[in-house]
């Protein structure tokens, strides 16, 4: 991942928990649990979704060409795969944070930890969607 998206997760990790702890957010209110891994499922969808959409695109054999600004070493497709590998990993590990929360209700401590890692996945997923709407206008702007 590029550092600017690496300090701005840090960020938003520390701030997003902090303030969930500080604000006394109550997780057993309205399946707040449910809701949550309702939503890092379809997120996870998303992402999936992406990934056929991408490898059905001609572009990708350009970002496989393309090395990549930060890291000498790896091209633009290495890039994107790892932050592919990275949502989905951060979702599924939301999930299952989630899901054993709902079991030990009293954990208050992890559920501000997961709210943290909720703001990650819903920053995670904004940089692929924009990656994606990136990908759509680079993809058409060379059909014109």
């Amino acid at each position: 991942m590029y550092k600017r998206h690496i300090i701005v997760l840090i960020i938003i990790f520390l701030c997003s928990t902090i303030f969930s702890y500080y604000a006394k957010i109550d997780y057993l209110h309205n399946n707040f649990l449910s809701n949550l891994i309702t939503f890092l499922s379809i997120t996870v969808g998303f992402i999936i979704t992406s990934i056929s959409i991408l490898f059905s695109s001609n572009t990708i054999k350009n970002f496989y060409n393309e090395v990549d600004k930060e890291k000498n070493t790896i091209t633009k497709l290495h890039r994107l795969k790892n932050y592919y590998n990275f949502a989905v990993l951060t979702a599924i590990i939301s999930v299952v944070i989630a899901l054993l929360l709902s079991l030990f209700e009293k954990q208050i401590v992890v559920f501000h930890f997961i709210l943290g890692v909720l703001a990650i996945n819903v920053y995670i997923f904004i940089i692929m969607f924009s990656l994606l709407l990136n990908l759509f206008v680079f993809e058409n702007s060379k059909k014109l």
